[in-house]
């Protein structure tokens, strides 16, 4: 009885901390954003279930020990999250996958090479494998962070292709998973040679799937954006035909104001020119050549029409190459989008209905600033508690947005969001740190700029 106490205890610590792993890789794959205590459950209740299944599961039930592990799994994810429990089946599928080529590798070279063995009685001995296969899943996940990290990725796939790529991967290793928990380790030879093969394969193949679903979606955005552009261009030609027709109307007006000595009606007049003017020199500043990043481009080409039928004064000052944006365009664009929604609703209520947004770049300080500053109502704003879950000054999701937006600043570390106000604006500030590049990286986007 002690001893099978001693071994189900090695096994449950050892059941959590390749879980646990097994979280970060998902975590970093998938961009959940679970915390230290998400983790922790998640990883205590599967290392449970997998302590319990291995000392007192008969070997019958061995085939649907991995339909069980992946429910339970995606049981656990949805009651965190509860989003869509489909894709939270399909996230504990990719961990099954990554766990198998790992624990078979290890495995089969610890038990048949090294001879050690497998019997539950035997943990203590299987304790080096135990090690080994921790280490695997953590240089995957160093790998993986590193790789998202240099490239910048952040990808967002729908159910159907996350499904379809993970299917395909199933289809061909779900027979050897169900033959490797029958036989525990007694693997042939030849037959883990043909399954690093095959893996080697549907690497290839997932790589290439992704490929083209980036260029897909890709196409999209551009042609969205070129859509816009267009819509854009077009009402920029509008308003210019439009001051110009005008400009006579124009002068003789304000030569009336100037005749009459009508300073105060001539100020009136003044300031409602000077938002039409405003207005032209705005959308001169939203375009391609200014804004050379088609996502940026597109938010803010969107967010200054909704501005504008809500009648609030949109300007822009952006002398930025976005090129060299030293963040995840993704978590660029989600900080945007929120922060200008912010705006927008909160000028809206305002007799002035203001946004200015300014975009520039230190060379000295090695700075990226994005500054957006509207006016509002709500003088006594609090606003460290505005970045609380599920705080709002109204009824709104207006507190979900901003939570999300401190996520996204804590996970980048170059990255500060300050936010200030005074009588007149209520101001948030996006730095971003640039951070030191290799001479290679520095080389190919230099290529890139010039071609």
């Amino acid at each position: 009885m002690k001893e099978l106490l001693i071994n189900g205890g090695i096994t449950f610590i050892f059941a959590v901390l390749q879980i646990f792993v097994q979280s970060i890789i998902l975590n970093i794959a998938f961009n959940l954003e679970l915390n230290l205590k998400s983790k922790l459950i998640y990883s205590i209740i599967l290392g449970i279930y997998t302590t319990l299944f291995r000392f007192l599961a008969p070997d019958s039930l061995y085939a649907i020990n991995p339909i069980i592990f992946v429910l339970l799994g995606a049981l656990i994810l949805f009651s965190f999250k509860k989003n869509s429990f489909i894709k939270d089946i399909l996230y504990s599928i990719f961990l099954m996958i990554v766990a198998v080529p790992v624990e078979m590798i290890s495995g089969t070279v610890a038990f048949q090479i090294l001879k050690l063995s497998n019997s539950n009685e035997n943990v203590i001995a299987s304790i080096p494998v135990l090690i080994m296969i921790i280490i695997c899943y953590m240089i995957i996940a160093s790998l993986l962070y590193v790789f998202k990290k240099k490239r910048n990725i952040n990808l967002q796939f729908n159910n159907r292709f996350i499904g379809i790529n993970i299917a395909l991967v199933f289809l061909m290793v779900g027979p050897n998973i169900i033959f490797y928990t029958l036989n525990k380790y007694n693997y042939p030879m030849w037959l883990l040679i043909y399954n690093v093969i095959s893996n080697i394969v549907l690497v290839i193949l997932a790589i290439y799937n992704t490929h083209k679903q980036i260029k897909l979606e890709k196409t999209e955005i551009d042609l969205k954006n070129s859509n816009a552009e267009n819509a854009k261009l077009q009402n920029l030609n509008d308003n210019i035909r439009t001051f110009k027709h005008d400009y006579n109307n124009v002068v003789h007006a304000i030569g009336g104001y100037i005749r009459m000595n009508d300073i105060g009606g001539l100020e009136k007049y003044y300031l409602g020119l000077k938002k039409d003017v405003d207005k032209v020199n705005t959308l001169e500043n939203i375009t391609a050549e200014k804004i050379n990043e088609p996502s940026v481009l597109a938010l803010i080409s969107t967010k200054c029409q909704e501005a504008y039928e809500k009648n609030i004064s949109f300007n822009i000052e952006s002398i930025f190459n976005y090129q060299n944006l030293d963040m995840p365009i993704y978590d660029f664009c989600k900080i945007l989008g929120v922060l200008l929604d912010n705006a927008i609703e909160a000028a809206e209520e305002t007799e002035e209905k203001e946004i200015n947004i300014v975009v520039r770049q230190s060379n000295k300080t090695k700075i990226q600033l994005f500054s957006i500053e509207n006016t509002y109502l709500l003088k006594d704003i609090d606003t460290e508690k505005i970045y609380e879950k599920d705080y709002s000054t109204k009824n709104r999701n207006s507190g979900i947005g901003l939570w999300e937006v401190r996520k996204i600043v804590e996970r980048n570390d170059n990255v500060i969001l300050n936010t200030d106000k005074d009588d007149k604006y209520f101001r948030q500030e996006l730095y971003i740190q640039i951070r030191e590049k290799p001479e290679k990286d520095k080389k190919q986007r230099e290529t890139l700029t010039t071609s």
